[in-house]
C-alpha cells in the first residue's frame, strides 16, 4: 500500500517538475518577446502564442491570429500581471531523488 502512495507522490513531483520546465521556458521567450517592445500588429502568431500561453489564456489552440492579437491587446489594457508559478528548485530535485 505504501509503495503505491510513494509511486503516485513521485509521478506528481515528476509531473510538475515537467510543467515547471516548459513555464520557464515559456517565461523565457515571452520575456525576450517583450523586450522587443513591438507595436500590436507587428507580433506574429508564433509570438503571441507564445505570449498567450504564458499568460494562461483558454482556447488559445483553436484561436486565430486576430483573435490572439485581441486577447493580448485585453491583457495590455487591463494590465493584467504575469503570472506567478513555482519554479522547481534543487530542493525539489533532492527531495524527488529521495524518494526514490
Amino acid at each position: 500500500m505504501q509503495k503505491k502512495v510513494v509511486k503516485k507522490e513521485i509521478k506528481e513531483l515528476q509531473k510538475w517538475k515537467e510543467s515547471a520546465g516548459k513555464m520557464l521556458d515559456f517565461e523565457r521567450k515571452a520575456q525576450e518577446i517583450l523586450v522587443q517592445t513591438k507595436s500590436l500588429r507587428t507580433y506574429n502568431t508564433a509570438e503571441l502564442r507564445v505570449l498567450l500561453t504564458y499568460y494562461p489564456v483558454k482556447g488559445l489552440s483553436s484561436m486565430k491570429k486576430d483573435a490572439m492579437a485581441k486577447k493580448w491587446n485585453e491583457i495590455l489594457k487591463y494590465w493584467k500581471d504575469a503570472p506567478i508559478f513555482m519554479k522547481w528548485s534543487a530542493d525539489d530535485e533532492k527531495n524527488c531523488q529521495n524518494s526514490l
